[in-house]
């Protein structure tokens, strides 16, 4: 089973992914993450989903729950992507990356972390939540 981690989980994208992935028994939602001001923190994210409880509680410190996931899926801001690429370089945490407006220069930081994680990086993911899955699979090898 895939543990995933889901930035953004109340939002259009991450409420997607999450029910999604609570429909298939290859993936489990371990992390769930949102802003610090975000209502959604401190609650189940099956609340946030709109599904029983799945005994993962939404917070907005990635850094302390990290190693509860095998892949971050990351649908958020330029910055908050770069925070987490860092910490799941430094904690071998593969990472789907669907964040749009990011700079060349960032984009070159998600290159150089690619060779140390595995990482799927597309800003448009249009193609389907079935390849982001399929994808995902592949980064958690």
């Amino acid at each position: 089973m895939i543990k995933l981690g889901i930035s953004g989980i109340a939002g259009r994208m991450g409420k997607r992914i999450g029910a999604l992935a609570s429909k298939d028994k290859d993936f489990a939602i371990k992390v769930a993450l949102e802003s610090p001001d975000n209502p959604a923190v401190g609650k189940d994210a099956g609340e946030i989903l709109g599904l029983a409880k799945i005994r993962s509680i939404v917070t907005s410190d990635f850094g302390r729950v990290a190693r509860g996931c095998d892949v971050l899926i990351d649908f958020t801001f330029p910055d908050v992507t770069m925070e987490h690429l860092e910490i799941a370089r430094k904690n071998n945490i593969g990472m789907v990356i669907g964040t749009t407006a990011l700079s060349e220069e960032q984009v070159k930081k998600i290159e150089v972390a690619a060779k140390e994680i595995p990482i799927v990086f597309s800003p448009n993911m249009s193609v389907g939540a079935n390849l982001l899955f399929k994808l995902t699979e592949i980064a958690a090898k």
